[in-house]
C-alpha cells in the first residue's frame, strides 16, 4: 500500500539548514557526544547523543509531576492587613476569568497549561514508541505536530513576568513563595530540557530506521 502524503518522511531529513543563516549542509554520519555547527555563523545545527530519548521519556515524566504539582499546592501567600490569601497556577488564570481579564486569562490558560502538557505528552509518545520499537506511521504526524508547537510554550516567559510583577507586590504587602512557585521553577528547567533532548534529526531518523524495517 502505497505511503500517503501526510506519513511521509520529509524528503531532505539527510540534509540540515541552519536556523540562524539558513545555509544548508549534507548531515553526516555522526557518533555519541558529537556535535556539527554552522561554518558560516558558528550556530549549533544538531547535537548527537544515543541517550537523548531516554533523557527526554525520563525528563517528561518529571515534568508532568512537576505540572501537576502547580495545581494542587499554593504558589503565593499574601498577606495583608492580617488577611491570608493564597493562590496556585490555575487559580491565577481562573482570577482575570473573574476580573473579566477572558483574553489574558485564555492565554495563560492555553500557553502555560494546555500547551505544555500536549508537548510532554508528545514526547512520552514519541520516544516510547522509539524506544520500544514501536512501528506505526502515525509516529511521523506525531512528530511534525511536536515539532510545529514545541516552539509555543511561554512558560518561562510567564515566570519572569511573574519574578518582575513579585518584585512590586512586595513592596505593597508581605508575600511568601509555595511549593508551587518553586515546582514552577524546576518544572521550567526539566520542561526546556526534555524538549532539548528531542533532537530533530536524531528523532527524524530513528522514525525512518523504524519504518524501514
Amino acid at each position: 500500500m502505497p505511503t500517503t502524503p501526510e506519513f511521509a518522511l520529509p524528503p531532505d531529513h539527510s540534509k540540515v539548514a541552519c536556523h540562524s543563516c539558513d545555509k544548508l549542509f549534507e548531515l553526516p554520519e555522526l557518533r555519541h557526544g558529537q556535535r556539527l555547527r554552522c561554518t558560516r555563523c558558528d550556530s549549533v545545527l544538531t547535537d548527537f547523543s544515543d541517550t537523548g530519548i531516554q533523557r527526554a521519556l525520563a525528563l517528561s515524566i518529571a515534568g508532568l509531576v512537576l505540572l501537576f504539582s502547580t495545581f494542587f499546592f499554593p504558589m503565593l501567600q499574601i498577606q495583608v492587613r492580617g488577611q491570608t490569601s493564597s493562590i496556585n497556577l490555575i487559580d491565577s488564570a481562573l482570577m482575570l476569568f473573574t476580573n473579566s481579564n477572558y483574553i489574558l486569562g485564555g492565554l495563560v490558560l492555553v500557553f502555560i497549561l494546555i500547551v505544555p502538557l500536549v508537548i510532554l505528552t508528545a514526547i512520552i509518545l514519541l520516544s516510547t514508541c522509539i524506544l520500544f520499537d514501536y512501528k506505526n506511521e502515525k509516529l511521523v504526524l506525531l512528530a511534525r505536530g511536536f515539532y510545529l508547537i514545541r516552539d509555543w510554550n511561554m512558560v518561562e516567559v510567564y515566570l519572569i513576568g511573574m519574578m518582575v510583577s513579585l518584585t512590586n507586590l512586595m513592596e505593597l504587602a508581605e508575600v511568601s513563595l509555595g511549593l508551587s512557585f518553586w515546582a514552577l521553577i524546576a518544572f521550567s528547567l526539566t520542561f526546556l530540557s526534555a524538549i532539548y533532548n528531542m533532537d530533530r534529526h536524531v528523532v527524524w531518523s530513528r522514525i525512518k530506521m523504524l519504518l524501514q524495517r
